[in-house]
């Protein structure tokens, strides 16, 4: 549930996962404002997360992930949801990642990312390839970010896949064709 300041190494899960919020595949949440060194590294999760603040792989993020994935399902029912990261909050780095899940949130969901549904950290060469289907009322909605916070939070290197996500905008990245990723 809660890497406070460890690293979690060469793992993954499958299976479904579900909870109100920090909700992830494999960790929770990783890392403090007090701990920001906790990490997540060469790991993996392909199973179904529901909640609200979920990510296919974390659920919120004050540490880094590196050269990890998600293949999973993701379910939001409020809050910022993505497919790799839901909130990737201060001091937060994420490097070499993907994901190629299915998302799908309901009403007042809002923050919604392929990849990261709401970030104040650091992206760097990741991607996402998944479905994003929103229901009504959703807002900033994005095939990579839904919502970078600030200009200061950097996404370099980053790509989504326009036709596979249906999304046309992301808040930071390039959208490309599926031939083209």
């Amino acid at each position: 549930g809660y890497n406070y300041d460890g690293t979690v190494a060469q793992c993954y899960s499958t299976g479904a996962i579900g909870g109100t919020s920090y909700v992830g595949g494999l960790v929770g949440d990783n890392g403090s404002v007090l701990t920001p060194g906790a990490s997540v590294t060469d790991s993996c999760s392909n199973g179904t997360v529901d909640g609200g603040a979920c990510g296919g792989l974390v659920g919120g993020n004050w540490g880094s992930i590196t050269t990890s994935y998600s293949t999973g399902i993701v379910s939001g029912t409020g809050g910022s949801v993505g497919g790799l990261v839901g909130y990737n909050r201060h001091y937060g780095d994420i490097t070499y990642c993907y994901a190629s899940c299915s998302i799908s949130v309901g009403h007042n969901s809002n923050r919604i990312g392929g990849l990261v549904g709401y970030n104040y950290g650091e992206i760097t060469q990741c991607f996402a390839s998944g479905s994003i289907v929103s229901e009504g009322d959703s807002t900033q909605l994005g095939g990579l970010v839904g919502n970078n916070a600030q200009p200061d939070y950097v996404i370099t290197s980053c790509f989504w896949d326009v036709e596979a996500s249906g999304l046309s905008e992301s808040d930071g990245g390039t959208g490309l064709t599926t031939a083209q990723m």
